[in-house]
């Protein structure tokens, strides 16, 4: 059987089947960066390499950029506007307007879990300490105004945002280069479960042709193939998911 390069089926029959389910190392990576304390920036790092692995599904990752945006956010806020001792904050129900230093409204509180209450000001979102609260006859407070705390977390967003294009473009770089590095004619391949796909018999353009022990020969694009952290190559995709591939495309 042999599946001509350009045909692109393989492509997308995996992509719909689950593409790059790499789980044999990606679930302990990820557990590294988020379970250890790392600084921001270096999570923000490891994601994206990961993600430029193909060992975070894009849906992941939308949720991880969510999560480290709101953390990025607290901690800017945090050192700068709030650095003031406030008032000691009895109450910040959920609902509740919270009030700047300047007697407006700054927005209302979203959730509160007794250590930190979300404020919504209609624009941002940023989870403070409810020690971080003082209190009105209005209501809550916080030592900062509107405008001033929209400032603050318009900033943190872009800079975030920066540092983690940057840190993609950086990984996606040395993902390149190591593929570039381990793709040669006569290597072998495993797939993302480990099991032997076969050899690279050739390399033509954007596909690879595999050769399995069989001497069945199978195309893959290239984009469905990645290097290991031993400069071995990997399918991003399981064995049988590939055969299956193989199976509805060329029978």
């Amino acid at each position: 059987l042999r599946l001509y390069p350009g045909s692109g089926c393989i492509a997308l029959y995996l992509m719909a089947i689950g593409r790059a389910r790499s789980g044999f190392f990606s679930s302990f990576l990820e557990a590294a960066a988020w379970d250890t304390g790392f600084p921001v920036f270096l999570e923000l790092t490891c994601t994206v390499a990961l993600v430029a692995r193909g060992a975070i599904a894009p849906r992941r990752w939308k949720q991880i950029k969510r999560r480290k945006f709101m953390k990025f956010v607290k901690l800017a806020i945090l050192a700068t506007a709030l650095a003031a001792t406030p008032i000691a904050a009895s109450a910040q129900d959920v609902g509740a307007t919270v009030y700047g230093n300047d007697g407006n409204p700054i927005g209302t509180i979203d959730s509160n879990d007794g250590t930190n209450a979300v404020v919504n000001t209609g624009k941002y979102t940023a989870a403070l300490p409810v020690s971080a609260f003082g209190t009105s006859e209005n209501g809550p407070t916080l030592n900062i105004t509107k405008a001033q705390i929209e400032e603050q977390l318009a900033a943190a967003q872009a800079q975030q945002e920066a540092a983690m294009a940057e840190a993609k473009a950086a990984a996606e770089a040395e993902a390149a280069a190591a593929l570039a590095a381990a793709l040669v004619v006569g290597a072998p391949v495993i797939t993302a479960d480990q099991q032997a796909l076969g050899m690279v018999e050739e390399i033509a353009g954007e596909n690879v042709i595999i050769k399995s022990e069989e001497d069945s020969l199978i195309t893959l694009p290239l984009n469905l193939l990645a290097a290991n952290p031993e400069g071995g190559l990997f399918a991003l995709a399981n064995f049988d998911d590939i055969m299956a591939a193989v199976q509805a495309v060329g029978g």
